[in-house]
């Protein structure tokens, strides 16, 4: 190696190893927090998901009905909830 200088020294070498270290670290952590918030948003939104038996359904429709079209007993519950989405 006459004539020739190492790019970095030992001692810079050392740091980059640690440097490589705690950033593969700090990555590995921040993906778990990741995966477990996403586990508990999930957890909390599933109370939300569940089924709604045919007889609370048409009871809470002819509820809606009543309130807001007492004089429209034949009103579209269905096409009145496609109206008020929003488009895309």
């Amino acid at each position: 190696m006459q004539g020739k200088v190492p790019l970095l020294s030992l001692e810079a070498i050392h740091q980059l190893h640690i440097f490589i270290f705690v950033l593969a670290v700090t990555h590995v952590l921040l993906s778990l927090i990741t995966v477990l918030l996403g586990t508990v948003k999930h957890a909390f939104f599933k109370q939300f998901y569940g089924s709604v038996t045919k007889s609370d359904y048409t009871t809470m429709r002819l509820g809606f009905i009543m309130n807001h079209c007492p004089g429209n007993p034949k009103f579209n519950f269905y096409n009145y909830m496609i109206d008020q989405s929003p488009r895309n």
